[in-house]
């Protein structure tokens, strides 16, 4: 009976081949010495002579992962097995590369700076990621495994005791995030970043009626104490978000929240891209490597200029970039752009968000941007 794969295969590549060390999770196929599960021992069209495609190869044998969900992790739907995954041997479970919250936080690095110096909640500190989320796909948001209120109460049920920790206030939905933060804070009880003034002073009949219930809705609740936000909210460009059903809870918690003003995240990105869909970011050139920040630019309740700007396009960008008062293309109504008719602005070679060329230009700098409205002599 011919030696295993492995004996061949571990005379170049010992470190794969070589037996499983204490407390070592070693891939079935390379335990079983059958390197050709996944290699061609000779030739392959694709890097590491594999036989597929990563994630093809990986399906064939580990299909359960690849059913169900409406939203998908990054690597996982970019068919990237292996961002997470050592494909030969581990000393984590699942074959996993590094430690769970050291993992994720290669990506996710806002949550990993969060961690220094706080209170972990037990999954975090326990590395386990996984038991709140799916790490390849779920029809929850934020990858979830259940619906929020139902994921929380696995763990904290809800009890007389609890209930009467929490005066009566409603534990149930996504409740609980209006108050803690899920993964860690330097706040008792995981609370969030930035609370509430009445929240903070238990004065709870600042908002509520003591038998129960808001003192007003929507708007007019909020508007009872933030008399300059219901200015904003009276000009003429309206934010949608701010007359819907949910109106300032839309981005706000009540509570307390994890950004300032009680923004729902300590990212503005994040709860602008609850609406606005953040790939607007995405580009060899972004504004967010310089402005993390929609309210740079934007009145986020109300505003007198188009897409809420806080000014004209041209005035806008000059709060930051004074140099081009300097040394500028014109601009300005007396400007005309041939392509529209319309006066040149900023916005007439510049995309606001990001592009695919520097600057974020609309299109190539080097020629192909300025004969759209130059005609070409040669």
């Amino acid at each position: 009976m011919p030696a295993p794969l492995t004996d061949a295969c571990g005379t170049c590549h010992g470190e794969i081949t070589a037996p499983a060390a204490a407390g070592e999770t070693v891939h079935a196929p390379v335990e079983s010495g059958e390197c050709a599960v996944c290699h061609n021992p000779h030739a392959a069209e694709r890097d590491k002579l594999l036989q597929k495609a990563e994630a093809d190869l990986c399906r064939d044998c580990h299909e359960d992962q690849f059913t169900g969900g409406s939203s998908h992790h990054p690597p996982f739907e970019d068919g990237k097995c292996s961002g997470c995954h050592d494909p030969h041997r581990s000393m984590q479970a699942g074959l996993l590369k590094k430690p769970g919250k050291e993992l994720c936080g290669e990506c996710h690095q806002p949550f990993l700076a969060k961690l220094e110096g706080a209170k972990l909640h037990d999954p975090v500190a326990k590395d386990r990621c996984d038991a709140c989320h799916n790490p390849h796909g779920s029809n929850e948001p934020a990858l979830l495994l259940k619906p929020m209120g139902e994921l929380c109460a696995s763990c904290h049920a809800v009890t007389p005791a609890l209930k009467e920790k929490h005066k009566g206030y409603p534990l149930n939905a996504d409740a609980c995030l209006s108050c803690h933060d899920p993964h860690a804070s330097k706040e008792l009880k995981l609370m969030q970043a930035s609370t509430h003034a009445p929240f903070a002073q238990g004065n709870c009949t600042a908002c509520h009626n003591p038998a129960g219930g808001l003192k007003a809705t929507g708007q007019a609740q909020c508007t009872l104490c933030h008399s300059k936000v219901k200015e904003e909210m009276a000009r003429p460009v309206k934010h949608p978000a701010m007359s819907d059903g949910e109106a300032c809870l839309n981005c706000h918690s009540p509570h307390a929240g994890a950004g300032p003003s009680l923004m729902k995240s300590a990212s503005e990105i994040t709860v602008c891209g609850e609406c606005h869909d953040p790939a607007m970011f995405r580009g060899k050139s972004s504004h967010l490597d310089k402005t993390p920040n929609c309210a740079a630019c934007h009145d986020p309740h109300g505003g007198e200029n188009a897409k809420l700007l806080k000014a004209s396009p041209e005035q806008v960008c000059l709060s930051c970039h004074e140099s081009g008062e300097k040394h500028n293309h014109p601009l300005g109504a007396d400007f005309k752009d041939p392509r529209t008719d319309g006066p040149l602005t900023c916005l007439s070679c510049h995309n606001p968000h990001a592009s695919q060329f520097d600057y974020m230009l609309t299109a190539d700098r080097r020629r192909d941007l300025c004969v759209e409205c130059h005609a070409a002599s040669h």
